[in-house]
Formats: structure tokens, sequence, C-alpha cells
């Protein structure tokens, strides 16, 4: 199914229609049965790390309402879904302080599973007793998603803070009237309709309970990979941080592919798809750095060639004397003698 042009641009982390999928499995429908419906393929949901139409979430949910639970399909997907359907996304959020921390991440870091997010971002209001999230009515359009959104916000804080979170009030802007009773119920407290936005208040002490196994190393280790290779400054900025990694895998010896994906934690298979969006890839990129590498150390008359080679983690001096003369034309001993002509 195509995007629509008010939604062509717009895009959901993979893991998100992935999880449908798994939604539906554990309903008996198929994945293939509901990327059928939904006129897409399988094969381009396997990288959970990647960016894909919102178009295809919207069709999953048709999909899913059609043959999993009818209305109640969201609500249910909302109680099902866990933060490790989302990859790297989810664990930046299992690794918070606490609960306070986690709608303060949800809001900062909300694009990097719906896009929608970076043109009108959810807030977090506090106060001395209460917290207020207020979700922008844009990024629940569909009523499946209201449902999933607020049932899962309210879920995972449950298991996180394994505490029974009740609210003290919620407000959602579409006209769920026909599962009022299923809201209210969940939730634990009476609920409103047609709102300007959707908010869900908590008490501010409940969420102020720790998050048991949180490790502050890994959620700093994961918020800057998100920051500056997910939310940097642009195609540029993204690039240039792989390109530093590979920088430093050169210094300490172990480049490799993998090497370079451990680093950011996330899959061969993501960096790549991340590096071919960027409209480079890999081998472009360690090719210039070493090159670079090369051409410095080139310049050290101290060093013989097969040194330079191992240095840049050749096996042996004939691959590197491939890959040298590959980038600049020349041998590298003939472009050394050549520097050293010029001076």
């Amino acid at each position: 199914m195509a995007p629509t042009s008010d939604d062509a641009s717009l895009t959901v982390l993979a893991a998100l229609p992935q999880a449908q999928l798994l939604f539906g499995f554990s309903r008996g429908v198929t994945p293939d049965r509901l990327c059928r419906s939904a006129e897409i393929s399988p094969l381009d949901l396997v990288d959970r790390e990647r960016a894909v139409p919102y178009a295809w979430y919207r069709a999953l949910w048709a999909a899913l309402k059609e043959h999993c639970g009818g209305v109640a399909v969201g609500t249910q997907f909302g109680t099902f879904l866990s933060i490790d359907h989302l990859g790297y996304a989810g664990q930046l959020f299992r690794h918070s302080r606490d609960g306070l921390e986690v709608l303060a991440k949800a809001a900062r870091f909300g694009c990097l599973v719906n896009s929608k997010t970076a043109r009108c971002p959810s807030r977090v209001e506090l106060s001395d007793e209460e917290v207020r999230l207020v979700i922008p009515h844009p990024l629940t359009d569909l009523p499946e998603c209201l449902d999933a959104t607020t049932f899962g916000a309210v879920s995972q804080l449950r298991t996180l803070l394994n505490a029974p979170i009740r609210l003290r009030e919620a407000k959602l802007h579409l006209p769920r009237h026909e599962l009022r009773a299923t809201y209210e119920t969940f939730f634990g407290c009476p609920v409103s309709f047609d709102t300007k936005d959707t908010e869900l208040v908590f008490s501010r002490a409940e969420l102020e309970r720790p998050i048991a196994g949180s490790d502050p190393a890994a959620a700093q280790n994961i918020e800057r990979y998100v920051t500056d290779t997910l939310l940097g400054a642009g195609p540029t900025a993204r690039a240039d941080s792989v390109g530093r990694v590979i920088d430093d895998l050169l210094t300490r010896g172990g480049l490799s592919e993998e090497a370079t994906a451990r680093a950011f934690g996330t899959s061969v298979r993501s960096l790549q798809r991340t590096l071919q969006d960027l409209g480079t890839s890999y081998q472009e990129l360690s090719d210039a750095r070493r090159k670079a590498a090369a051409l410095r150390l080139l310049s050290e008359p101290m060093l013989a060639v097969y040194e330079v080679a191992l240095a840049l983690g050749y096996q042996d001096a004939s691959s590197f004397n491939r890959a040298f003369k590959r980038w600049t034309g020349q041998a590298p001993r003939d472009y050394r003698t050549s520097q050293r002509a010029r001076n």
C-alpha cells in the first residue's frame, strides 16, 4: 500500500510493525497473511532498526483490525507490546532511573520510534504531586494507535516499576466511548473523551520508584549512540560518527564491519542500511579512513611499507599495495619517493 501524500515523508521504526506482526501471530494470524492484507513485504521488516514508511504501520493496523480483534485490537496490542520489542530504543527506556526518566526519554527520543514526534513532540508536565503526560493529537490520529499508545505507556510503566500504577485522570482526544469500560478498568480512573490532546495524569510518588536492574553505564552508552548517530545534525554528522569509530579501531587494531557495528550497539545489517541511507557504504568510509591513515603513516620515514600495512589491519604488504594503488594510482613506495622528491 503506497503512503498517502500526508505521510509519505513519515517513518516508524521497523520494530513497531514487527511487533504488530508478532501480535497477529500470537492471535493465530501469520505474518504473511497480515503483510498481504497490508500490501507490504515481510522482507522489508527484517531489520527492526530500520526506518520504514508510516503508511505501512497504518496499513497493518487495518489488517490487524480485520483479522485479529475488531475494535479492541489497539488496547490488546498495547498490553502485548514490550519495550524489548523496540531494540535499542526500548533499552534506552529500560535503563532509566525511575518512571519520571522513562517519560522524559519517551518525550525526547520518541522520534526514534515514530518520526511524527519530531513535528509534534509529547511533553511531560510536573507538579509537586502529579505528572502529566501530554500526547498531541496528531501522534495518535488512528483510534488503534491511540489505544496502543496509552495502554502501552501504562503497561510498560507498571512492568518497569513493578507496581500497579493507577492513573489519577485520563483524557483522550478521540471518541472511544465503546471502550470506556475497558479504559476505566485498566487505568483505574474516570476517562473523558473528545479533548484537545490526550493526557495521562500519574501520581508523582508512584513514578519516582526506582527501576530494578537499570544500568547507568548502559544508559549512558545507548544515549550517546542515539544522540550521535541517530539524532545528529544531519547525514554528514552521522557519517562522521562512523568514521571516528573506524579511526579508533584502526588505532587500537581489530577494525571490521562487525566491530564497528558493535561500537554503536547495533547490527551489521542496520549499520549497512544507515550508511546506505546516507549515500555511502562501510567500504567507502573505511577505505577513505585507511587512505588518510596510510598517507600519514607513509610520511614517517622510519616505518617500512609492511609496517604501515600491518598498522592498517592488512594481512600482508601485497594486499595493502593493491588497495593503495586503487586509492591513489601509485604503489606505496612510489608515493613515498615522490613525496620525498617534493620536499
